[in-house]
């Protein structure tokens, strides 16, 4: 079965720092859903939902617990946003495809987009939670 993945054009990164297996886009903590006019562009900010077995040195040192996403698609030729919440969790299916398309689902957000393309604009790892 095909994954989120493999609608990007640069997974690498995310597969080399999970193993080559990142978490499904189920329950996410979206923090922010931008469209912009260069692209035109479409980008999703969000904590997945399970943390690296192995993770980076930095990150073990840093005593982050959390892999924060910036999902980008480009080539936007629609986008439909409903709703609006604080603090949504939702479920994302990213499908590969010419076009590439995102649905973004949670009780009070629903994003919807068709893109020409899909790629991870940044990820990073940061400490959601208090454990010192």
């Amino acid at each position: 079965m095909a994954g989120w993945t493999d609608a990007l054009g640069n997974p690498e990164g995310l597969l080399a720092v999970f193993g080559g297996d990142p978490p499904d886009l189920a329950g996410v903590s979206v923090h922010e859903v931008t469209i912009g006019r260069d692209g035109p562009a479409l980008t999703v900010t969000f904590d997945l939902p399970a943390y690296p077995a192995d993770p980076p040195a930095k990150w073990v040192r840093g005593r982050f617990d959390t892999v924060q996403v910036r999902l980008r698609l480009t080539g936007v030729t629609e986008v439909e946003l409903r709703g609006m919440s604080t603090g949504p969790v939702a479920d994302i299916r990213l499908r590969a495809g010419d076009p590439v398309r995102l649905e973004l689902v949670s009780p009070g957000l629903t994003v919807t987009a068709v893109a020409a393309f899909a790629d991870v604009a940044g990820f990073s790892a940061y400490q959601r939670a208090d454990t010192r």
